[in-house]
């Protein structure tokens, strides 16, 4: 199967290019390791010439300047390096870089576009960008277009490694860095054409639908702004309204388009009414959003109610379908890398990957596990007196595999754990009532959802039970579904019932500000997945036919998105995960499809193993 090596190779490949030095040696293939960056600096780069326009109008006088993504920090202080000075645009928006400036081949660069006129006056609170990549790949044939659209689908690409257009970088030291910010300029070069200034990219997937009109339709707020004189149009509006976590205010249009990356759901209706009659994209938005999210709609890969997601070392998604035969696996930018993985599954839901790379998929209606390659082909079919119905399965950093198992066996419910072979090490039955869910904490101990009691069991790395009593409780968890874990070794637990999100501490003490009910605000309708990601804030779906996504705060729970939720409507989705480049994937089970929204988290280590010891 082609698709074995393509995803790695075609990572590897990209870092090569770009000339960063380091070695996948452990588990630092997993994320988890730090690796060196030894930048090799390129002091006769040249090239880069373009246009700059503000909605279909050129950009005269706006100054040009190229910066350096930070290689050692998230969100770090960029590096300008058009030294003395910048360059100009003319009349017609055009730019041409024709001085010598230094730009080390490991890092990566992005041009902005600041002040300038746009037929409207001088407005000094102009600034637009596009991403162009690792500087390896500058040359003088680079063509570069900036305008509202490039403008938005590079800080939504890139938003997880933004503060503001002058603070970018990336934790280049560590593996899961290094993927991450390769992978989020990819993804910036599908949603947009960087040398024409159009939608979507050029590498755009043959089997996604693309978010085309979200794109525009922030485009055409910000546009608003751009082509009024200093003070004028819509600026005063857009920068009230288009804030930042602190409820600051931007000072000009770049800030404002990624504010509202960052915070999507944030003043949608008075933002939307900037866009003026007629569109500078000539898109045709006539219904107020929901949100400002980018969903990109992926299909193919041999999709049939699709359900569980794990993400890998490289960012690719492989995704279970409960109603299909096959797993499907997708590229970090969303493209199909095969039809389909078959290995005669039936009724599959949920899938983990272990710490050499291997995929498990719990095959429930067969009553057996599969082990995958890392490339997909089939190591193992795993037959067990002690699965019945497995609905969920997690790795430890042992290799050792842990099976829930929702149908009793001989009248009773066990969770079973296999080692790395799949041979049969123990089954797990005190504490243990029809289990929906399991997953490993950062200790290695092993988390149970049980859906036929309402409570929590914990058992430890040597089997040993951990949870005492009839295990942990908030005294009003109901229906616990999706499991994940913070850093601190802190459990959020979707309870369908409730429906709520309840928070357990490491030694299972409901945490004082959880749960979390609709009642309060939360947009919660028969949660069931539940992710974390790399600030600790936690992502839950809502299951529901339409469907929903909800965001709470780290360590609090506390609702960040309205009632409404973001990215409705989804159909009927189940499980999420977030990949190294904070993107979000969704499993949607009613229509068939997975759901990838664009920068909408922080990065994460993946796998799920690689933050567990």
């Amino acid at each position: 199967m082609t698709t074995s090596i393509y995803p790695t190779r075609s990572l590897l490949a990209a870092l090569a290019t770009a000339a960063l030095a380091f070695t996948l040696t452990g588990c630092a293939g997993l994320g988890v390791n730090s690796v060196p960056l030894v930048p090799t600096p390129v002091t006769a780069v040249t090239g880069v010439s373009g246009t700059v326009y503000g909605g279909q109008q050129p950009v005269s006088g706006a100054s040009i300047q190229v910066y350096t993504l930070n290689p050692t920090t998230l969100r770090g202080a960029s590096t300008a390096r058009l030294t003395p000075g910048t360059v100009v645009t003319s009349s017609n928006g055009s730019f041409s870089i024709s001085v010598s400036y230094t730009c080390p081949a490991g890092d990566y660069a992005y041009i902005v576009a600041t002040s300038g006129d746009a037929g409207g006056g001088t407005n000094t609170s102009l600034a637009m960008m596009t991403g162009i990549g690792p500087c390896s790949t500058i040359n003088t044939s680079t063509k570069i277009t900036i305008n509202e659209l490039t403008t938005v689908a590079s800080v939504y690409a890139l938003a997880p490694y933004m503060a503001d257009y002058l603070h970018a970088g990336y934790a280049g030291g560590t593996s899961i860095g290094l993927i991450g910010i390769s992978n989020a300029f990819a993804m910036l070069n599908s949603l947009a054409n960087i040398a024409t200034g159009t939608l979507p990219g050029a590498t755009a997937p043959a089997n996604a639908t693309m978010p085309n009109s979200q794109i525009t339709t922030v485009a055409d707020v910000i546009a608003a702004c751009v082509n009024a004189a200093t003070g004028g149009g819509a600026c005063p509006t857009l920068f009230a309204k288009a804030l930042n976590g602190s409820g600051g205010q931007p000072s000009n249009t770049l800030d404002a388009a990624l504010n509202i990356a960052h915070y999507p759901g944030q003043n949608v209706g008075p933002l939307f009414n900037l866009i003026p009659t007629v569109q500078p994209f000539n898109i045709g938005n006539a219904n107020t959003p929901t949100d400002f999210t980018l969903p990109i709609k992926l299909t193919g890969g041999s999709l049939s109610a699709p359900y569980g997601i794990a993400i890998d070392a490289s960012g690719d998604a492989w995704v279970t379908s409960e109603t299909g035969t096959a797993v499907s696996e997708f590229s970090p930018t969303g493209a199909q890398l095969s039809a389909g993985v078959a290995a005669t599954l039936s009724g599959a839901q949920g899938i983990t990957i272990d710490p050499s790379g291997n995929i498990w998929v719990a095959n429930t209606g067969a009553n057996n596990v599969i082990k995958l390659t890392s490339g997909g082909l089939l190591s193992k079919t795993v037959t067990s007196t002690f699965l019945n119905a497995p609905v969920d399965i997690a790795a430890d950093a042992r290799g050792n595999i842990w099976v829930a198992n929702f149908l009793p066996i001989s009248g009773t419910y066990y969770v079973s754990e296999f080692n790395s072979s799949g041979s049969f090490q123990n089954g797990l039955a005190t504490n243990i009532n029809a289990p929906d869910a399991l997953a490993v904490d950062p200790s290695g101990n092993v988390w149970i959802s049980n859906s036929g009691s309402g409570y929590l069991a914990e058992y430890s790395k040597t089997f040993t039970q951990v949870s005492t009593g009839s295990g942990y409780t908030d005294n009003a968890l109901q229906g616990p579904a999706g499991i994940a874990f913070d850093a601190s070794g802190n459990a959020w637990v979707a309870g369908q019932g409730g429906p709520e999100l309840s928070g357990f501490n490491n030694s299972g003490t409901s945490l004082p500000t959880t749960p979390v009910y609709a009642a309060n605000g939360a947009s919660l309708a028969q949660p069931t997945g539940v992710a974390v990601d790399g600030n600790g804030n936690i992502w839950v779906t809502n299951s529901t036919t339409t469907g929903s996504l909800a965001e709470f705060t780290a360590a609090t729970g506390a609702p960040v998105t309205n009632a409404q939720g973001l990215g409705a409507p989804l159909s009927s989705p189940v499980e999420v995960a977030i990949d190294p480049s904070g993107n979000l994937w969704i499993a949607n089970s009613g229509d068939n499809s997975v759901t990838l929204f664009v920068g909408l988290a922080a990065p994460t280590t993946t796998p799920l193993v690689a933050r567990t010891q």
